[in-house]
Parts: structure tokens; C-alpha cells; sequence
């Protein structure tokens, strides 16, 4: 019994050491799954070192994925959220995230190429964009956008411009550049557009029976006050001779190839332009011509030669006039001043004549006077002859002495001033200006049967009375000490020179007259 026992325990430990012995030694035949091998004799799993650890494999039959080996996969995997990334070849990484809610198939273009981000700086090359459905903004045009737009888009189909280029359409879809003159305003200028070639100039004149240059006048006066066109004020002994715009601030002037606009003011609100600063190189009693013309350049207005007499009806300019594209201009080339060391030159016919003035007894000076009421008469004075935009000017000269006795002649010839201030004087640079002027005045007779009247006469100091100059109501054989009021009219158009309207007094014995403001006076109207 014993020796059953020792048997059977023999031969259940020799057969625990066998199946030991099969288990850890290479055997011909692999341990299969069903017996917790792999049935497979060349593979093997490293596990963790230190404590058991749990691998769970999937219910189903596949292939194992290898983090070394490049594997093809077929069934759909899922990675929680931010745990699929990818390491850069050095370093770096980058995780791919789906969106939080939602989701959807994102497909990648074939080949090899860069996945554009929303926000990082790319270059994008072989596009093309709907502008219909998407939105572009910002776009700055000089850096980001290159290239030429062509006509038909929009754009010029040109890629640079000269300095004064503009685009003209050549054709249906073509367009290309062409240069602007140079066509200042300035000078009465304007641009003139030729279809049939596509050219531009400058041109000076108007078209389609407008106004051309040639038909327009200066558009200011010469005057001797710095703040108007025109003086209500004396300007005795005026040194400074000044043209100021009143109907514009252009004037024509001949630049050797056309008749332009120039303005001569430099701003839209002067109230005067050029000047001519006087000195002793204008004689005295002399006469000067005033012309406009170009300097380098510059507007300036200047005096010509002085005339060879003053005296009215033989007045005689030594620069003669002469009518060019419908203005008088300088007849032949002269020096003009405009200061008493500066002058120009000016070729023929590009000076334009704007008038005269007349100095005083003074060289270099200006009188301009409306007359006043003083003792032997306050004489008027109109030394400035504009030959555009004349104004009138109102002369009244009044003598303030209680009473005298005149013969024949001048009135006052006894008195104070010997009758020379009982006189208008003005300066004709035409000849061609009405001067209009009245005479009342009070008188006593001195003796039974005496006759008196008052009269004017024109550059006459004498009983030589004009024709235009109508002998005034007066007495025929009155009574001593009549005491009536005697008037005489003058309708005269003045020739060239310094001319003057003087009253007078026809008598039949020597007559008294009586003075003051309210029983004798000159009055004058005269354009200049």
C-alpha cells in the first residue's frame, strides 16, 4: 500500500516536470492562444518592471497598431480631446482639435503643400476667391496688391505715369497717357481737347463766338490812393501812382506770341497792385504815359518817355500809340520806369496803354484836387487820365471873397489869385472825354445903362469864349445898383494835354461881384 502510494507521487512529479520543462525551453511547436500563447514562436512582450499592469485588447480580431512602423488603418479611430499630436522633426508640436460641439469630414488636397491658418501670415499662390460670397477688408492697396488692372475691370491696363500724365480712352478698352500743359489760369488761359487725336494744349482764346482775349479790357484803374480805385479825397503832391482792380483783376498784355490774361494782383482780395514810385526823374509840368507790361516774368506797370509839350491842343506824345489785336499799345520799342532807378524794356506793342498823369510844379508829384472854397477860389485839379473804367469826378470851386470889381475877364481878375484859381483844370489823355461844367454867380450893377453877364471859356483867359460854352444870363442896359444872379454852361470835350475850364465875366465898365459860398461857384463833371 505503502509502495502504490510512493509510485503514484513519482510519476505525478515527473510529469510536473516535463510540462515545466516544455513551457521554458524551445519547443518545435508554439503554445497556442488557447493555452495563453500567442501561437506564433517569434515574438515576445517586455512589460513593466515593478508591479503588475493590465493591457486590454479589443473584442475583436485585428492587427495590433505599432508607434514605430508605418501601418495602413481601415476602421475609424478616436483620440479624446487634445491628445493626437504631432511632433516636428526637431522640435515643436502641434495638436489637432475638433470643434466643441458639432463636427464634420475635413478633406485635405492631394500632394504635397502648407495648411493655411486663419490667422498666421501666408503667401497664397493659385487661388481664386469669390468676391460674391466672402468678404475682403482692410486690404492696404500700395503693399499688398500688385499687378496692373486693365480698363475693362475698372483700371487703367497702366502700370506708371509721367509727373502731369492723365489717361485718355484711345479706344473701346484701351486707355493711355498724355500729358497737360502748362496753362495757368493766371494768364486768361484754358485747356483745348483735340478728339480726332487725342491731344491737349493751351490755348488763350474763346471758341464758338465767345469773348477772345482781344476783345477784353484791362480790368483795373490808375489811381493815387493805395486803398481804392478811385479817389473821393485831394491827393496834393502824391508821389506814388497805383493800379487797382475795379471791373477785374486781369489785364491783357502781348507776350511776343499772344495776347494773354495776366492778373495783377496776387491775391483775389487786394485792393491794389503794381506801383510806380515817382522821384526827379519825372520832370516837373510834364506829362507821362502809363503802360503795363511783363518784367522777366512780372506785372509791372511803368511810365514812358515824357510827352514833348503839355500844353493843351498841341500835346504830343514823343512814344506814339498804335492799335494792336484791338488795344493801344506802345508803337515801338521803349524803356519804361517804374522807379526813379529801375526801368525796363518794352518790344513793340507789348506794353498796353492804361492812361496818363501830369505832374505839378514839383518833379516827381501829383495833384489831384476836387476844388475848394477860398479866398480868390479854391482851383480843382484832375491829374490822372485812365483810358479804361473811367468814374466821374465832381469839381466846385468856390471864392470866399465878400466882393470885387472885374472888368472884362477873368472873374477875380482885381481880387486875390487874379482869377487863376477860379479854374478847372483837368488832363485829357484822349482826347476824346466830355467835361461838363457850370457857372453861377451874383452881380451889381455900378452904373445906369451898364450891362454884365458871366461866361466860361476853354484854355481861354480872355473874353475869347468857346462855342461849346453859352454866354450866361445877364442885363442889358440896367439900372445902377441892380443886383441879379447870372449862369453860363460849358459842353466840352478837352483835346490832349492839361486843359482848363476858367470863368469869366463880360462887362460894359467895371461891375462888382459878389463872393461866398452862397452866391458864386464853378462846378465841374469830368470822367477819368
Amino acid at each position: 500500500m505503502i509502495l502504490r502510494k510512493l509510485l503514484a507521487g513519482a510519476i505525478a512529479l515527473g510529469l510536473s516536470i516535463a510540462a515545466a520543462f516544455g513551457q521554458t525551453s524551445q519547443g518545435t511547436s508554439p503554445l497556442t492562444g488557447a493555452k495563453g500563447g500567442t501561437n506564433n514562436g517569434f515574438m515576445q512582450f517586455a512589460g513593466p518592471a515593478g508591479s503588475m499592469k493590465t493591457y486590454m485588447l479589443a473584442n475583436a480580431s485585428g492587427t495590433i497598431a505599432m508607434i514605430n512602423q508605418a501601418q495602413g488603418w481601415t476602421g475609424a479611430q478616436s483620440f479624446g480631446d487634445g491628445t493626437l499630436i504631432l511632433l516636428g522633426v526637431t522640435s515643436g508640436s502641434s495638436t489637432l482639435k475638433a470643434p466643441a460641439t458639432g463636427g464634420g469630414t475635413a478633406t485635405l488636397f492631394s500632394g504635397t503643400d502648407t495648411i493655411v491658418g486663419a490667422a498666421a501670415t501666408q503667401t497664397l499662390t493659385n487661388k481664386t476667391m469669390s468676391g460674391s460670397s466672402n468678404t475682403f477688408s482692410n486690404i492696404p492697396l500700395g503693399s499688398a496688391v500688385s499687378g496692373v488692372l486693365p480698363p475693362a475691370n475698372g483700371g487703367t491696363g497702366l502700370s506708371s505715369y509721367a509727373q502731369h500724365d492723365i489717361p485718355i480712352a484711345t479706344g473701346p478698352s484701351t486707355l493711355a497717357p498724355k500729358s497737360l500743359p502748362d496753362c495757368p489760369d493766371s494768364a486768361g488761359q484754358h485747356l483745348n481737347y483735340t478728339r480726332s487725336t487725342q491731344s491737349i494744349s493751351c490755348g488763350n482764346s474763346g471758341g464758338g463766338g465767345g469773348t477772345t482775349l482781344e476783345q477784353m479790357n484791362p480790368g483795373g484803374r490808375l489811381t493815387l490812393s493805395n486803398v481804392a480805385a478811385w479817389m473821393t479825397t485831394d491827393q496834393a503832391g502824391a508821389t506814388s501812382v497805383y493800379y487797382s482792380p475795379f471791373s477785374g483783376k486781369y489785364v491783357p498784355i502781348f507776350n511776343g506770341s499772344a495776347m494773354q490774361l495776366y492778373a495783377f494782383t496776387a491775391n483775389d482780395t487786394d485792393t491794389v497792385g503794381p506801383s510806380i514810385t515817382l522821384g526827379s526823374n519825372w520832370a516837373a509840368s510834364t506829362i507821362f504815359d502809363v503802360f503795363v507790361g511783363l518784367d522777366s516774368g512780372a506785372v509791372r506797370i511803368c511810365s514812358g518817355p515824357a510827352w514833348t509839350t503839355s500844353t493843351a491842343g498841341a500835346g504830343a506824345r514823343s512814344a506814339g500809340l498804335a492799335v494792336f489785336k484791338g488795344l493801344l499799345t506802345n508803337a515801338a520799342s521803349m524803356t519804361c520806369r517804374y522807379n526813379n532807378t529801375t526801368t525796363f524794356t518794352c518790344a513793340i506793342n507789348q506794353c498796353t496803354w492804361l492812361g496818363a498823369f501830369i505832374t505839378n510844379g514839383n518833379a516827381g508829384q501829383i495833384d489831384f484836387k476836387f476844388g475848394s472854397a477860398a479866398v480868390g477860389g479854391g482851383a480843382a485839379i484832375f491829374g490822372v487820365c485812365n483810358a479804361y473804367n473811367q468814374v466821374p469826378a465832381i469839381a466846385r470851386v468856390v471864392d470866399t471873397t465878400t466882393s470885387w470889381t472885374s472888368g472884362n475877364g477873368n472873374l477875380n481878375n482885381a481880387g486875390t489869385g487874379a482869377g487863376a484859381n477860379n479854374r478847372i483844370s483837368v488832363l485829357s489823355c484822349n482826347g476824346a472825354t466830355p467835361l461838363k461844367t457850370k457857372l453861377y454867380g451874383r452881380i451889381q450893377l455900378n452904373a445906369n445903362g451898364a450891362a454884365s453877364w458871366l461866361t466860361m471859356g476853354l484854355n481861354s483867359t480872355g473874353l475869347a469864349q468857346t462855342a461849346n460854352c453859352s454866354r450866361g444870363l445877364g442885363i442889358q442896359n440896367g439900372t445902377q445898383g441892380l443886383d441879379f444872379v447870372s449862369s453860363a454852361e460849358c459842353d466840352e470835350v478837352p483835346p490832349l494835354g492839361l486843359n482848363f475850364i476858367q470863368a469869366m465875366q463880360a462887362n460894359t465898365g467895371a461891375q462888382t461881384i459878389v463872393g461866398g459860398v452862397l452866391d458864386q461857384r464853378l462846378v465841374g463833371d469830368w470822367w477819368w
